[in-house]
Parts: structure tokens; C-alpha cells; sequence
């Protein structure tokens, strides 16, 4: 943790005091081994750690910033993140249904924010962060729509495997007055569809779909959830299609406000453990050029820069180390400069 500054105010160093992971029996009693959200991951750490020091020249500290995590996992890294960014406006922690997986995740910020009524004993604000599911096999331009993670083995931990009807009960029993303050709710009737996708017809799929597809996120983030040949496959087409879907969201919501078309920038960044699976990094990294994605490695000013990466497959035991890369979509690169 360190120090940054807020425009002429030095604001103190993070904390994660006080956010606690369910142990390993309740993720037993909650998930299949299938998922790898068992613990918090080296590389959620690190991304929290390069956040904060960018957290004023990024943006992210300005309020009402809208951030996405994927693969969220135990939800450290978006409670952090909630914790710490006191004006922040929303942080949707994702997951897939398959397997427990967002079951657990919903676990752990429930257990957070049980019995912390009181605003001194609050994490962050009610109704900051949100978990949701998020299946990446929906965002494969028609290909089967099917995780790849256990589909029908459990679902959501108890036999569901969609969360559609429980989301649908939650936003029937939200008042009016509570329907226009929430952080999830409120982008559900904006942005028409046709804009929002490059194929509409993977759109109708469930109310989080759609939430997360019509959301104006100023940060989509992800921290290793490359670890089989599915998200080697996936995840590439997920982050283009969210950058794309958000970018359009921010566009609508621009001409709405004030007739501007001026493009606002959305920014991703996601931290990988480097030569874990060298195999699968060859493979992902070349996924990510085919959907347009420029991946550029960002490291805080004080750090130095690491030794350049050895030629592919040249090492017998390459020593992995965790990269945060910038993503950005290429047209956004060229147009940028």
C-alpha cells in the first residue's frame, strides 16, 4: 500500500482491514472444485496494488466511476476496490453460474456486509457492490452457448443453473424510489440493444446479460482467468465485446445528456502470472490480436522495468511473474495516438 494524492490531497494508503473470505469448508459446502475461486489469487493482489497507484491519473477515483470485474472469484478484488474508493458508484463482481461459482461469490459479500448496518461499520455504501452472473460462452458470436465449465453439474450450487428468476424477483420487490439509485437497475432501460452488440441475438439471454451489456462501465478488470483452453478461447471475445458494449452505453448516454458524440474512453486492465502455462499464454495472446485487442504492459513509475520476456517456448522452466496489461481496443489505439 502507498500514498497517492487526490488532486492537492494526499490521500492515505489503502486498507483491506476488515474483509474476511469464507474458509475452505463453506467454499466445499458452496462449490465443485471445477471453479478456481477457492482463495485469492497472487494476482488479484498485484492489480489492486497497481490500481491504487494510478487510482487519481486513471480516473478511477473520480466519482461515480462504474467498475467491472470478471471472474471475480472470491470478490477480494471488487470489495477492495469498494472499500477503498469512497465515491465510486458501482462495482459488479461476475461470475459464472456453473459449478458454485456465483453462489460463492454472492457468500462472501453477504458474509461482508451481514450485520454492518450502521454507517461506521460499513465496507462501502449498501448497494455498491453487486455480483452477477456473467457466462463468457455468450459472447462467442453464435457459436454453442455452453460455459464449458459444467453446465448442468449444479448450476449455481443448488441445482440452477440460470439466475434469471432470481434477478427478475429482486428488481419486481425494489420500490421506485430504490429502482432509480441502484447502481444495476438504472441501465436496464437505456441504450437500445441494436447498438450494443455486434450480434443482438445473444442479448436476450438473462437480466444480468443484459445489465452488463448496456452498463456505461468506466472499468472492466480481471486479474488470471486464463487456466484452461475455454478461457484461453473466451476471454478475448468477452473483453471485446464488453469494451464495445460500453463504449456504445457511453456513447448513448453522451447524446442523451447533452448532444455530445465525443467518444469517452474506457479503460481495462487485467494482471497475468507470465509462463504459468506457456502454452496457453502463446494461444491467448494471439486470440487477443485476432478480436483487436492491443495489450500493453503498465507497471507503476517507481518500479523498475522487468528483464524482457524470453523467446517463446525457449526455457525449460521459465520463472513466471505477474504482467498487469493495459487493453485497449485497436481503433481506440490508432484514433489516440
Amino acid at each position: 500500500a502507498r500514498a497517492y494524492r487526490q488532486g492537492s490531497v494526499a490521500m492515505p494508503p489503502w486498507s483491506c482491514d476488515g474483509i474476511v473470505v469464507c474458509d475452505n469448508f463453506e467454499y466445499m459446502d458452496t462449490a465443485t472444485f471445477a471453479t478456481t475461486g477457492g482463495h485469492v489469487w497472487p494476482a488479484a493482489a498485484r492489480l489492486l496494488e497497481y490500481l491504487e497507484a494510478v487510482a487519481d491519473t486513471s480516473g478511477l477515483s473520480v466519482p461515480g466511476v462504474r467498475v467491472l470485474e470478471l471472474g471475480a472469484g472470491t470478490g477480494w478484488l471488487a470489495m477492495a476496490l469498494a472499500k477503498n474508493l469512497p465515491h465510486v458508484k458501482s462495482v459488479c463482481a461476475t461470475e459464472m453460474a456453473a459449478g458454485g461459482a456465483l453462489r460463492w461469490l454472492r457468500r462472501n459479500i453477504e458474509t461482508n456486509e451481514s450485520g454492518r448496518t450502521e454507517e461506521l461499520t460499513r465496507l462501502w455504501k449498501p448497494g455498491v457492490v453487486t455480483a452477477r452472473e456473467c457466462d463468457w460462452s455468450l459472447y462467442l458470436g453464435g457459436e454453442e452457448t455452453r460455459s464449458g465449465y459444467g453446465d448442468g453439474e449444479g448450476g449455481d450450487g443448488d441445482g440452477v443453473t440460470s439466475t434469471a428468476a432470481e434477478t427478475n424477483t429482486e428488481i419486481r420487490n425494489k420500490t421506485p424510489e430504490t429502482r432509480k439509485s441502484s447502481p444495476d437497475t438504472e441501465t436496464l432501460q437505456s441504450s437500445p440493444p441494436e447498438t450494443l452488440h455486434s450480434s443482438p441475438e445473444t442479448l436476450h439471454k438473462t437480466p444480468d446479460h443484459e445489465m452488463l451489456n448496456k452498463t456505461p462501465w468506466d472499468f472492466i478488470i480481471g486479474s488470471d482467468l486464463v487456466y484452461d483452453d475455454n478461457g484461453t478461447r473466451m476471454l478475448p471475445k468477452v473483453f471485446r465485446a464488453l469494451l464495445d458494449c460500453a463504449a456504445a452505453a457511453h456513447l448513448e448516454k453522451s447524446k442523451t445528456n447533452s448532444g455530445d458524440t465525443k467518444q469517452t474512453p474506457v479503460r481495462a486492465f487485467y494482471a497475468h502470472t507470465k509462463y504459468r502455462y506457456e502454452l496457453r499464454d502463446i494461444e491467448f495472446f494471439s486470440h487477443m490480436r485476432e478480436a483487436k485487442l492491443v495489450m500493453t504492459e503498465v507497471r507503476e513509475k517507481n518500479l523498475q522495468t522487468p528483464p524482457s520476456s524470453p523467446e517463446a517456448l525457449s526455457q525449460l522452466f521459465p520463472e513466471p511473474r505477474i504482467a498487469v496489461f493495459r487493453i485497449t481496443r485497436a481503433e481506440d489505439e490508432e484514433r489516440d495516438g
